[in-house]
């Protein structure tokens, strides 16, 4: 039964990605299909337990699963502060500025620097975001691709092909910056040899303060999920191709303060008394395009709120929005008011 809870994550994050999987397992065995692969290279290695509630509502965690193998060296990647740094180096003051910097600087940039890729070789952007809806406070991921193709001799507007969030310049280094959306990410190497297909191995990696999968992955969610049951398209990897997905290219919440105190992602709920002073700090904000998950007590059901049920609201900037507490309280996670992505995780 153990397993048979991890089915149902499995088979709606392959359905989510399923037009990605299309060459993304190397070498491939004969009747062998991109599902099953994935569910082996997965199955009990990453586990995540859904109830039979969960699995009828096809609810979905971002996990860390294996989403390609092959013989290309794998670009490494990890948690960095507030975003993901990556093992793509580049030469020392190169940065991507948006609206300027074209794809074949980037191009220059990243080959100049790193020997195992090469011209004509395509970079994909795997991004999954972890989001909770409203109507059933249950989560679900959404799938988010960008790629392109190096050219040393593009003029192509980068940011054009990549939002610039999910493919930043950090100390020499490719990464994400503090206003990528929580889930998980990879960037996925591949290239066309001999009439072949070859793809690196890769895994997503779980974006800075994301809990999720440590809940619906622990013991104590094993045994709910136990309990519960009572007993053709164009392949994305093919170099050549460009794609951008929406992203949330609006607003941001970089920092969260209480009464002064920086409040980290990922560290605990964040636990609010009548007359506390809460700054929720970014860009572009606004009352109304942010949200809150709340809980009145530790014991309770976590409920979705305007920002004005916690108190009262005074939006001083686009940057700065602060609420003077008028209720106790633990709040869970903000999020984005229209589709429900977290953007700041407490706990």
């Amino acid at each position: 039964m153990a397993v048979r809870v991890q089915f149902s994550n499995l088979g709606s994050t392959y359905q989510a990605m399923s037009e990605f999987f299309d060459g993304a397992y190397a070498p491939k065995p004969h009747a062998v299909n991109d599902y099953n692969l994935f569910v082996k290279y997965n199955l009990d290695k990453v586990p995540v337990y859904l109830t039979l509630t969960e699995a009828e509502a096809k609810a979905c965690v971002v996990a860390p699963y294996k989403i390609s193998h092959g013989v290309i060296r794998p670009i490494k990647m990890e948690v960095q502060g507030n975003g993901l740094i990556s093992s793509i180096r580049v030469p020392a003051g190169f940065s991507i500025t948006e609206d300027v910097t074209t794809l074949g600087e980037v191009s220059k940039a990243l080959l100049s620097m790193n020997s195992y890729i090469h011209e004509g070789d395509q970079v994909s952007i795997v991004h999954l975001s972890q989001e909770v809806f409203t109507s059933d406070m249950l989560p679900y991921v959404s799938f988010k691709f960008h790629e392109f193709t190096l050219d040393k001799k593009s003029s192509e507007v980068f940011s054009q092909l990549v939002p610039s969030s999910l493919f930043y310049v950090n100390g020499g280094y490719i990464g994400t910056d503090a206003n990528a959306e929580e889930g998980g990410m990879a960037y996925v190497l591949s290239r066309r040899s001999a009439g072949k297909l070859l793809v690196s191995t890769q895994f997503i990696t779980l974006t800075p303060g994301n809990t999720m999968y440590k809940k619906y992955s622990s013991e104590e969610k094993l045994d709910e999920a136990i309990k519960s049951y009572g007993t053709a398209k164009t392949r994305l990897l093919e170099p050549g191709n460009t794609r951008m997905d929406a992203e949330d290219v609006y607003f941001s919440v970089n920092q969260v303060l209480n009464n002064g105190t920086l409040i980290p992602k990922g560290d605990e709920e964040l636990s609010v008394s009548i007359g506390d002073s809460i700054q929720i700090k970014g860009t572009k904000l606004t009352e109304t395009e942010l949200k809150a998950s709340v809980m009145t007590n530790p014991t309770a059901n976590p409920t979705i709120v305007n920002l004005s049920v916690i108190g009262t609201v005074v939006v001083t900037s686009a940057e700065l929005i602060t609420i003077t507490a008028t209720k106790n309280l633990l709040i869970c996670y903000l999020s984005r008011a229209d589709s429900g992505a977290i953007v700041y995780n407490f706990s």
